[in-house]
């Protein structure tokens, strides 16, 4: 399927045997706008174009502040912020390997994406302050204002994430959230989402 309008131009495509290098070895359905990586998995060519409705939406719902040249400072905590973010991910993985689900995964992974979303938008001239003032620990807010700014936006398990987790870490309800959904990680696979988003800001810093 093949979307045109404005100065968009995108596919609706599934990934198979010829297009897996396409979609990073993920199968399911994807869409791809020509100048960015194919971003998915999606259970159906539906839930795709839903997740293209969204992201259109959310291109014009950013912060919008323009890009700024970081202080010596400012890059530096990034950094430091990409480290803790490590440190909670290394948390979570060494919990699912030992076979455990649940809130300490949950929350690690919410820790991580916070510093992430933070680390990244340092790296783009905001400040601390601004995060605080304006994020705050609004995960939402954090990874709109950062996908603006260009932190890859391809793999919708984050934002697929981001829909169940978000309000409940905002207001400490994780452990509500763990005891409503105990079969997460197995749904969206979120902790490998978060370390593959992680390597990818490290690139960027």
């Amino acid at each position: 399927m093949h979307i045109a309008f404005d100065e968009l131009s995108i596919d609706v495509v599934r990934s198979d045997g010829t297009r897996e290098d396409l979609c990073g070895g993920r199968w399911g359905w994807f869409w791809q706008e020509s100048r960015a990586p194919a971003r998915g998995p999606f259970g159906s060519p539906a839930e795709a174009v839903a997740d293209l409705a969204e992201w259109i939406a959310a291109r014009f719902d950013a912060q919008g502040a323009a890009v700024l040249v970081p202080t010596d400072a400012q890059t530096e905590l990034a950094r430091t912020f990409l480290v803790n973010a490590d440190g909670f991910l290394r948390g979570a993985e060494v919990a699912v390997a030992a076979g455990h689900d649940g809130e300490v995964v949950l929350s690690s992974a919410c820790y991580a994406l916070e510093l992430i979303f933070k680390a990244y938008l340092l790296s783009r001239g905001r400040s601390d302050d601004w995060n605080r003032d304006v994020i705050r620990h609004d995960l939402v807010a954090a990874y709109r204002e950062a996908a603006f700014l260009g932190l890859p936006g391809d793999d919708a398990r984050i934002e697929r994430f981001l829909k169940v987790a978000a309000e409940p870490f905002a207001r400490h309800g994780l452990f509500e959230l763990s005891q409503v959904r105990p079969k997460l990680l197995a749904e969206i696979g979120y902790v490998a989402a978060v370390r593959s988003l992680h390597r990818e800001t490290e690139r960027r810093i």
